[in-house]
């Protein structure tokens, strides 16, 4: 075992300047990351909006006009000639009745201005559901917010409870699983759009980049518009918006789905069929939900995961240029190279001090400088994307708007004949038959185009890109690096924001990196064997998982020094002891361990070691160029008016009842009576929209809760005064890598508190007033200042912790030195408390560990000759930059698709829902630990305390971390 315990410490004081920033200052990019995310919150909020807009000028489609408006003024129209046409003098003289009407009958002006009105109007959007209409009626959410005041802020709250159990006891057993079942249904359909959406995007992505290495994605790739039209062609129905892609790309679209459809013949096109005899139905209100998701999905896995693949793929670089480095050196130099090139301020480049040798390091900062320059040219290329889709943008808005004024003109016009058709007047005989009175026919393209929706949202127009210089277009490569550009004329900035507005761009650079990493793994698989000095540590984990019979047992933890132990030992020349191996292994085990060393160094002394490479040396780790959704049941959104349509679409008439649209009070709809609300125990001060989310099992009521207006302040420990200090304990938190909260008791049980300070700092009384007769004032943060790992106790004089003579004087007195009695002091014999939760214990709490043994357990049954775990684990992975293993890897999971979308059913979603049960069970309890100890730390009553104060406690005895 002392060999053991010698390497293990060994192996820590080496990874000891290595370890991740995270674990050495409590800091990671990881988390300035979500700090970033706070502070540009703005700004990424202005790229989305700029991203939606430049989808709509990006096209030379000139919109519809409103047909709710266009309808109106037709209709105005019409009444107006109604009372032209009843007017007695009108059969006699028509010019002259009009000119009358036009300027003495104030119902025939209004309804001629009206018309004329609305004909303006209708250009500025698309449908009725823009708020540019005035027929626009608002959402549930923006009637929510105006009924309860614009000047109120509001929350989003949901409460889940179990679907079946909150159907109400008086509806029959029958009605209550008919009502469960077709929700259920519907659930499951929509999961099944949802999958075969995905496999179609990461199939188009693939097959447009890898056709041209200078072509981009589109643009609308990233909006719900997307989705929507490929859930209409899994339908079987018609790509209905015609403004979202040029004609090109829609033509490549539909190219590229024929296709899909022709490869991969399982895949079934069609609506939902109606088991009452009605027309199949494509929900299209909770695909458009679902739409919405995935296309978040999409943007946030380019957004969110950029830096963190590039960072890799940079990692990978600096091993393969540099054969002896360590991985964690590598990212250090990677993570520095990435941040000098993105220049962003959130992540200034810090260069990193490994203990390396100095020829070591300067070559590996001459690789750094030389990757940033290549990384440069990258960011140059997607600005002369930009540049070019920017000018793209303003000839196709200049064609639209003069589109859009002749159309408009020509409506004007038909207009104005129609009415001289009537009074018998020339076109430009009157002006009242056009624009008096009325606005103006010439609009600007914010007025054309501003009130687009989403549905009507557009994107580019054609796929070709501009012609770049050829390093700039191909992809990412080892070999030459490029010259170092004039970083001073790059003026674009890596940040959230900016990969906010071009995803399309940057998704053409993960393309490139993905390709080079697939294409190093493969000259690594297709390297022949080489004979070696050494063993690595993927060839002895292999080995080891081959012979060792514990070895699935074992947790990653111990696996993970067993390997490093065996391969270290073997590399060193010295023989192992199996009698002197960890953990609990059979003697089998242990000799095959032995066996596998002793083999391992004959062959190395004899020159004849030659292992396979792909196991000698690991593989990259890839990532998905899409992401690819998981199996399970999700969430979908249920209205009122799409609960109505699942009530008829399944024969439940009965339940069907109400009016398409919400009340406008706020009132529940009738058709949501089928719930017992007895059951939902509603927030105080909250609105509730008509709509609910399910997976099937469980339901999500959502509220629109106020947030309080104004908060209470946060306190400081100079907040705090002596009196204070006798009504009141502080406390201090921290989170730890592997704990959740750390609290330390500052204070005694009725007085002072104590000092919160580390081994470099003196001890004097870290409270608002300093001790008498001391000569340090200090007034002490114990939530700014380095927490040691106990609290010391006040003392007259200052002592440094550091001081062996002071710590054995208080190891040998177990008391503490006398002093005089402060008001402020603690009791001698008053312990402080330490209380804590770590992340393993939550994970116990909340029942995640017995979960997922159940699901392990499930995997394991034989399903024919086969097991779910070897069902998925035969499906190829999606992490490729090639169309024929993308293709392979659909194919298979469509294969394997009725299997697996059994398995994960209501079983999984009922464990999922008693997880949440029990993350809410095991928040609360966290909370009760923190607040009042709990049942972990359970507090002593009166006669405890007084027993305890009565004896003699050693003073070190309080600071013992329990």
């Amino acid at each position: 075992m002392a060999q053991f315990t010698s390497y293990i410490r060994r192996k820590q004081q080496r990874r000891a300047s290595i370890l991740p920033k995270r674990q050495k200052v409590g800091k990671g990019r990881s988390t300035a990351k979500r700090r970033q995310n706070a502070d540009e919150k703005e700004a990424k909020v202005e790229a989305k909006e700029e991203h939606a807009d430049a989808i709509k000028a990006s096209t030379t489609v000139v919109l519809k006009p409103c047909p709710r408006c266009t309808k109106d003024s037709q209709e105005a129209d019409k009444f107006a000639d109604a009372i032209l046409m009843a007017d007695p003098s009108y059969v006699q003289d028509p010019a002259a009745t009009h000119a009358r009407l036009s300027e003495g009958h104030q119902e025939y002006r209004r309804l001629r201005a009206l018309a004329l009105e609305r004909l303006e109007q209708a250009r500025t959007h698309a449908r009725p559901t823009n708020k540019d209409c005035p027929f626009y009626i608002p959402r549930q959410k923006v009637q929510t917010q105006t009924r309860i005041g614009t000047d109120v802020k509001l929350r989003t709250v949901t409460i889940k409870h179990g679907l079946f159990s909150l159907l109400r006891s008086d509806i029959a057993d029958q009605d209550k699983t008919a009502i469960f079942h077709a929700i259920g249904q519907v659930v499951a359909f929509n999961r099944i759009l949802e999958i075969h959406a995905m496999a179609f995007a990461r199939f188009y992505i693939t097959a447009i980049l890898q056709s041209d290495p200078a072509v981009h994605v589109p643009r609308a790739l990233f909006s719900p518009d997307f989705f929507h039209g490929v859930f209409q062609l899994l339908t079987g129905g018609e790509w209905t918006n015609t403004k979202i892609f040029g004609e090109t790309e829609r033509d490549m679209l539909f190219l590229v789905f024929s296709q899909f459809r022709t490869r991969f013949p399982q895949i079934v096109i069609g609506k939902m069929l109606s088991p009452a005899g009605l027309p199949a139905s494509p929900f299209t209100d909770i695909t458009a939900y679902t739409a919405i998701q995935l296309s978040t999905c999409l943007k946030n896995h380019v957004i969110e995961d950029f830096s963190a693949f590039m960072i890799d793929y940079l990692q990978a670089e600096f091993m393969r240029r540099h054969d002896d480095l360590k991985p964690g050196h590598a990212r250090q130099y990677a993570i520095y190279t990435f941040d000098t090139s993105a220049r962003d301020d959130k992540f200034p480049a810090e260069a990193p001090n490994p203990k390396l040798r100095q020829e070591v390091k300067e070559a590996l900062m001459a690789t750094a400088n030389e990757l940033a320059a290549f990384m440069d040219t990258k960011w140059e290329q997607v600005e002369g994307w930009v540049a070019a889709e920017k000018t793209r943008m303003e000839e196709a808005t200049r064609i639209r708007q003069e589109r859009a004024r002749e159309a408009h003109q020509a409506t004007l016009a038909a207009r104005v004949a129609h009415i001289a058709g009537m009074t018998n007047v020339s076109n430009s005989a009157d002006d009242s038959l056009g624009n008096a009175g009325t606005p103006g026919t010439s609009s600007s393209s914010e007025e054309i185009d501003g009130g687009a929706d989403v549905v009507d949202a557009t994107t580019e127009e054609g796929i070709d890109t501009p012609t770049h210089d050829q390093d700039g277009a191909q992809p990412a490569t080892t070999g030459d690096s490029p010259a170092s550009p004039s970083t001073a004329t790059r003026r674009m900035k890596i940040t959230t924001a900016t990969l906010t507005k071009y995803p399309h761009f940057f998704m053409r650079l993960l393309y490139d990196v993905l390709q080079t990493m697939e294409a190093w793994n493969d000259q690594d698989e297709a390297r022949p064997a080489e004979p070696r000095d050494t063993v690595t540590y993927p060839w002895v984990h292999h080995q080891l998982a081959a012979d060792v019979d514990e070895w699935g047992r074992l947790k990653r933890r111990k696996r993970s020094q067993l390997t490093h132990l065996v391969a270290d030992l073997i590399n060193s020349g010295v023989a192992l002891d199996p009698a002197r191996l960890p953990f609990r292994l059979s003697d089998t085990s242990r000799f095959a361990i032995q066996a596998i060393a002793d083999e391992a160094m004959a062959q190395i002394a004899q020159g004849t070691f030659t292992p396979d490479t792909i196991i000698t040396r690991s593989q990259l780790r890839l990532f998905t160029i899409a992401p690819v959704p998981n199996l399970r049941l999700k969430f979908i959104h249920i209205s009122h008016r799409t609960l109505l349509q699942i009530m008829r679409h399944f024969g439940l008439f009965q339940y069907a009842i109400g009016p398409q649209a919400a009340p406008s009070d706020g009132t529940m709809h009738p058709v949501l009576g089928i719930f017992d609300w007895k059951k939902i125990r509603r927030p105080a001060r909250s609105a509730f929209e008509n709509a609910f989310t399910t997976d099937g099992f469980s339901a999500g009521i959502m509220f629109r809760k106020v947030v309080a207006a104004q908060r209470p302040p946060k306190l400081t420990l100079q907040d705090f005064g002596p009196d204070d200090l006798q009504t009141c304990h502080l406390w201090g938190a921290d989170p730890g890598v592997t704990e959740i909260f750390v609290a330390v008791d500052g204070s005694s049980e009725h007085h002072g508190i104590y000092n919160a300070i580390s081994p470099e700092m003196p001890l004097p009384l870290a409270s608002i007033c300093p001790v008498p007769g001391t000569e340090h004032g200090h007034v002490l943060d114990p939530w700014a200042a380095p927490v040691s790992p106990c609290l010391a106790r006040c003392a007259e004089n200052p002592v440094r912790l550091h001081d062996p003579a002071a710590k054995s004087t208080r190891r040998r007195s177990h008391s503490v030195p006398s002093r005089p009695q402060h008001p402020m002091a603690p009791h001698e014999h008053e312990r402080h408390e330490i209380r804590r939760m770590s992340a393993a214990e939550f994970d116990h709490l909340a029942g995640y560990h017995r979960t997922n043994t159940r699901i392990k357990q499930w995997k394991q049954m034989q399903i024919g000759d086969r097991t779910i775990s070897n069902i998925e684990s035969t499906i190829p992975s999606a992490k490729t930059a090639q169309l024929g293993r993308m293709t392979h890897h659909i194919h298979e999971l469509l294969a394997a698709l009725p299997i697996l979308l059994s398995f994960y059913g209501l079983d999984h979603q009922a464990l999922r829902f008693l997880n949440y049960r029990g993350k809410q069970k095991a928040a609360s309890e966290m909370i009760n630990i923190l607040v009042k100890g709990g049942r972990k730390y359970p507090r002593p009553d009166d006669d405890t305390i007084a027993m305890r104060t009565s004896v003699e406690k050693p003073a070190n005895a309080a600071c013992r971390q329990p």
